[in-house]
């Protein structure tokens, strides 16, 4: 008979966390045969893993876990994300500060009956300053590696299962049992080893990197609801949507029209920073969205150029300048954030 997949949020939270999807043994995503449940199980607490905190919301406390990725950016999972309601209620809690959110942006093709695509960003309404946002990795995760998996949720033995605890920080260690396109997944069989709990979801799974901790992954559910011995654990490939959190750091946050319901993402532009480049100045001191960024500044000033001097070359006694239509250079389309986000109600995650 089939299981069900749990994502890994606590129900202290105040949401149902009971969503059935399905999930085969090491797919592409769990199928519909299994429940997923948001955990560090065997885990021992921590003061390492600075830019770790807890994602939450002002009506319902802390629930989730996020890693800052750059001074006003918080990296999580799109399962938290959307039971947060309003773009501006969204809290993270780090080093005993809690700080607001000014928008959410919740990964465009994000599925919460499946839960492919689970990835969320937080624009918080102001810099963390003292804090160093971690990387996240653009490699490729191998079968084999060595995940520090960091999480505020449940902690306990291997057979007794999750004690459904939160706020506590976490770390343990797990090994990569299978890569798809867009999870990396473990099958729980080791009671050496650790595992997700409820209200670890959103935090990171840490790859060690010439000696840099990168993000890899972020936790997203399991088979098992109380993470005991026999749970598939799946987590979130960071680097299959290093594109998305390039240009999401990039963008404004949305303007709220105030008429928001909590469906849409967005958020109030009032506090947002007047240069989103300094904002994410600790995520952009990497090479390529800098570098990609540069790139498509350069381009639309070559087109523009371009069809400038197309203009004059075709009409050589004309005075009058190029027209809009001739010289505007595209814009690059924005990366809008997900609409009519179905609320929770379906099912328990990590």
């Amino acid at each position: 008979m089939p299981k069900s997949f749990t994502p890994r949020r606590p129900v202290a939270a105040g949401y149902s966390c009971g969503l059935v999807l399905s999930l085969v043994c090491f797919s592409a995503f769990p199928a519909a045969s299994e429940e997923i449940i948001p955990k560090i199980l065997v885990g021992e607490e921590t003061n390492a893993y600075e830019s770790v905190g807890i994602v939450g919301s002002l009506d319902a406390g802390g629930f989730c876990t996020g890693t800052l990725i750059s001074l006003t950016d918080v990296l999580t999972a799109a399962h938290c994300a959307e039971v947060i309601g309003s773009p501006d209620t969204g809290t993270f809690e780090i080093n005993g500060e809690t700080f607001t959110s000014a928008a959410i942006f919740i990964h465009p093709d994000y599925n919460s009956f499946t839960l492919e695509n689970d990835i969320a960003i937080l624009r918080l309404s102001e810099p963390i300053v003292g804090v160093e946002p971690s990387p996240i990795f653009r490699g490729t995760p191998l079968v084999g590696d060595v995940l520090s998996i960091v999480g505020f949720g449940g902690t306990g033995t291997a057979t007794e299962g999750n004690d459904g605890s939160f706020g506590t920080k976490r770390v343990g260690i797990t090994t990569i049992d299978n890569v798809t396109d867009t999870l990396v997944e473990w099958l729980y069989d080791d009671p050496a080893e650790s595992n997700t709990a409820s209200g670890d979801s959103g935090g990171p799974g840490f790859l060690l990197v010439d000696g840099v901790e990168m993000i890899a992954c972020i936790t997203s559910g399991g088979t098992v609801l109380d993470s005991t011995l026999g749970d598939l654990a799946f987590n979130t490939r960071v680097d299959a949507y290093a594109g998305w959190i390039d240009t999401t750091l990039m963008e404004p946050a949305p303007a709220n029209d105030g008429s928001d319901d909590g469906d849409d993402v967005g958020g109030d532009t009032s506090d947002e920073p007047e240069d989103v480049i300094a904002a994410c100045d600790g995520y952009l001191s990497q090479p390529f969205p800098f570098l990609s960024f540069l790139i498509d500044l350069l381009t639309s000033l070559l087109e523009s150029l371009t069809a400038t001097e197309d203009t004059i070359a075709t009409e050589p006694d004309s005075v009058e300048p190029a027209s809009p239509a001739e010289s505007e250079a595209a814009n690059p389309r924005r990366r809008g954030n997900r609409e009519d986000v179905r609320r929770g109600g379906r099912g328990r995650r990590r």
